[in-house]
């Protein structure tokens, strides 16, 4: 198992060195949000490699963390190419002053490397354990990973296409997934995740599988997902009344 760990920890730290390079490269540390999705992507391919008789729910698990991570990233590209490093690691690097890139190299980028790796892990050992059927978690699991991956989709398509506007810069997106939800895309992030976590059981070590969902969910609601956001819009005046009838973010009817 210790070799099995080895093997990819030293492909997700390569990996992320590289990422690191090429954002120094281009002077943009927000780069690295393209690289989260497709570090999983990376987890299923040499998954693949090891063990390429996966059985039919090792199959399921590796695609839909593929297509997930694939996606995620292919929308996050085409989103931010061109454009001017996120406002977050502006201030990263305001802060930090001149050892910006030194600070930035464990900071944020051996840190991304870390989550992948944990929050990866027990995609890992499920890609690599013991074979199985399909059976009712996999069943459960890829319906509710499969609303997860489309609500997180269209609320990414539509605030895409809302921002688009140029009238609508510091406006709320209110349409759509977003009129129920603050944060439609979280909320679907959420969900697929706990999608996976059943698509995975069980396995030898099925009682890690619940790392995955669980730190996601934290790092969205407590860390670096809303709270940021939060903070960003704290003082936007246009926000006020899209808070006050919009569900944060579980999706319902808005308010009155």
């Amino acid at each position: 198992m210790g070799m099995l760990l080895s093997y990819y920890l030293t492909a997700i730290i390569l990996y992320i060195i590289g990422v690191y390079f090429i954002c120094l490269r281009f002077k943009n540390f927000s780069l690295i949000d393209i690289a989260w999705g497709l570090g999983f992507v990376l987890i299923v391919i040499l998954s693949l490699n090891l063990n390429p008789n996966m059985s039919a729910p090792q199959y399921l698990l590796g695609i839909c963390v593929f297509t997930w991570g694939a996606r995620l990233s292919a929308f996050l590209f085409l989103r931010n190419f061109g454009k001017e490093e996120d406002f977050r690691y502006k201030e990263m690097r305001t802060r930090w002053g001149k050892s910006a890139s030194i600070k930035a190299f464990y900071r944020i980028f051996l840190l991304q490397g870390s989550l992948i790796f944990v929050i990866g892990l027990p995609i890992i050992l499920a890609l690599n354990g013991v074979k199985s059927s399909l059976g009712f978690f996999q069943i459960a699991g890829f319906l509710i990973w499969g609303a997860g991956f489309i609500w997180e989709s269209w609320a990414d398509q539509v605030k895409s296409q809302f921002k688009g506007e140029p009238g609508n810069i510091d406006r709320p997106c209110n349409i759509g997934p977003w009129k129920y939800s603050q944060y439609a895309n979280y909320f679907g992030e959420v969900l697929l995740w706990w999608g996976l976590y059943l698509i995975s059981l069980p396995h030898d070590y099925f009682y890690l599988s619940i790392i995955s969902p669980a730190l996601i969910t934290f790092l969205i609601l407590k860390v670096s997902g809303i709270p940021y956001l939060e903070e960003k819009n704290k003082d936007r005046e246009s926000y006020k009344e899209y808070r006050r009838v919009t569900n944060k973010f579980i999706p319902g009817k808005p308010k009155s």
